[in-house]
């Protein structure tokens, strides 16, 4: 489990009052490590999908700027991540860094344009869920979404995954629209293995 799905898991059960001892604090050190790792400022902010090794040890990521906008690696799903923190501890300042630094990933055309397919694990259909979820918090977020929608439905028209499958398949797709269209959590919770919900 990477540390931005630790962060929403001790997050989003915090928010449903399932509480253990040292959880707030749990909470801060590994947002406090994403802080850390943050490039640029927000909202023009972003994090590196990855670190390498020299990375950590001079203490600088190297990259010039963001990678594709996805929810496995890239912002979306740290950024929702982070909001989940900031609902759960009344982190305002978290919460709305993450809206905006999110907000900015989904409208930078240079990011949406390193989008490649249309899946849920690194495609448009994560930024989708992700951005329309975050947006249940946040107008501006929410009004980005019928955009977004509009350039799944392309990409999706354009070239439909070989796949059936959640991940990298039809069936995320799919799924990822017709929350968005709907405007209605799904009542199976199948995003909740996304840890994008709460």
């Amino acid at each position: 489990m990477s540390s931005s799905a630790t962060a929403a898991t001790h997050a989003s059960t915090l928010r449903r009052g399932l509480v253990v001892s040292g959880q707030d604090a749990a909470i801060d050190r590994i947002c406090a490590w994403f802080d850390r790792w943050r490039c640029g400022t927000p909202p023009q902010a972003w994090w590196p999908e990855v670190l390498s090794r020299a990375d950590y040890v001079c203490g600088t990521v190297r990259l010039r700027g963001p990678h594709r906008p996805s929810w496995c690696y890239g912002t979306p799903g740290i950024a929702r991540a982070h909001q989940i923190a900031g609902l759960a501890l009344g982190d305002r300042t978290r919460q709305h860094h993450a809206e905006r630094i999110l907000g900015w990933c989904a409208t930078d055309q240079a990011q949406l344009a390193q989008l490649g397919d249309v899946s849920l694990c690194h495609g448009w259909a994560g930024l989708v869920h992700s951005v329309w979820r975050a947006g249940q918090h946040n107008d501006h977020l929410a009004a980005t979404v019928s955009h977004l929608l509009v350039c799944l439905a392309r990409c999706l028209a354009r070239r439909p995954p070989a796949q059936h499958g959640l991940l990298t398949g039809t069936a995320g797709a799919t799924l990822a629209q017709r929350a968005a269209r709907t405007n209605a959590p799904p009542i199976t919770q199948w995003d909740a293995c996304l840890l994008l919900n709460e």
